[in-house]
């Protein structure tokens, strides 16, 4: 073959790389290997079709999560899968958000209360769940360990005038946990949230904007979690949930290539200042080791 030949074979191919169509998320989120995968991590009262249906819901609600880098997508909506939890704006929350850094738009993934509430009394040993804003005009005391909030709806009841969230778990048993967050506790937790964070820096909405009395209600919900035997859906809930109040500038997170490799990276920490090295023990107080257990090797992507 003369050069002239090979130089328009090479054209010909790049005009049809050219042509072909690019993998979109809408093109790989109605894909059959996305909806095999879906298929094992789901649970039953959940169907691979509905959750794909509500994940279409909010790529409509929200445009620019389709403009979201595609391993980062769906590595939010494979973290939803295993939660049980469907992101549909009450449960959990796809949040798009720019790393100018890099360039790109990422996804991310925000647990609501309801979303909460709804694993703990699904797979916990909790019969109901009260939790409710505290306002001026409210009544509110402690009987003995026991939380009485008496709610005053003909007074306004708005993020103005709550003064915090009363929160009540009741369990199968009949024993009662309680507690009541000052909305100063509730907003210095939000103002380490990385979603709102930058979301005010960018003079984008999150849900701490659009749904503070919610996001509140979870903060409250959060901390009686600290009492509860729960499942490890509900575990894993609230593991996802805390990536959201890392204390770290959230211009440096890095770019998502894979989605195995997003969901293998750990957590960022805050960088502490090295200790001083403390002497090594005698034999005899040299610590047992600990077993060593193999992970399991982390799901193929859904690409």
């Amino acid at each position: 073959m003369s050069n002239n030949q090979t130089t328009e074979v090479a054209k010909q191919t790049a005009t049809q790389a050219a042509k072909k169509p690019q993998a979109t998320i809408e093109s790989l989120l109605t894909g059959e290997r996305f909806a095999a995968r879906l298929k094992s991590l789901l649970p039953t009262y959940l169907p691979p079709k509905t959750f794909v249906q509500i994940v279409c819901t909010q790529l409509r609600k929200t445009p620019k999560l389709a403009k979201c880098d595609p391993a980062s997508f769906f590595a939010r909506l494979q973290e939803c899968a295993e939660t049980g939890l469907a992101p549909n704006g009450r449960h959990a929350y796809l949040v798009p958000f720019e790393n100018r850094k890099q360039g790109t738009v990422e996804c991310q993934l925000l647990i609501g209360y309801k979303g909460l509430s709804m694993l703990a009394k699904r797979y916990g040993e909790v019969t109901n769940i009260y939790c409710e804003l505290w306002c001026e005009a409210d009544e509110l005391r402690n009987d003995t360990g026991e939380i009485h909030h008496i709610i005053n709806y003909a007074a306004p009841r708005n993020e103005e005038t709550m003064l915090g969230v009363v929160c009540v778990v009741t369990f199968k048993d009949g024993t009662k946990q309680g507690t009541v967050v000052q909305k100063s506790e509730i907003n210095a937790i939000r103002d380490r949230a990385q979603s709102y964070r930058q979301a005010k820096a960018y003079g984008k909405d999150c849900p701490w904007m659009t749904d503070y009395g919610e996001m509140a209600k979870k903060t409250a919900f959060r901390r009686v979690c600290k009492w509860l035997d729960l499942s490890p859906e509900f575990e894993l809930a609230v593991e996802k949930d805390d990536a959201d109040y890392i204390n770290a500038d959230f211009t440096d997170v890095p770019a998502q290539s894979a989605v195995k490799q997003v969901l293998s990276k750990p957590a960022p920490k805050q960088i502490a200042a090295k200790p001083e090295p403390k002497p090594e023990p005698k034999p005899e107080e040299q610590p047992a080791e600990e077993e060593f257990v193999e992970k399991e090797p982390i799901p193929e992507s859904v690409f």
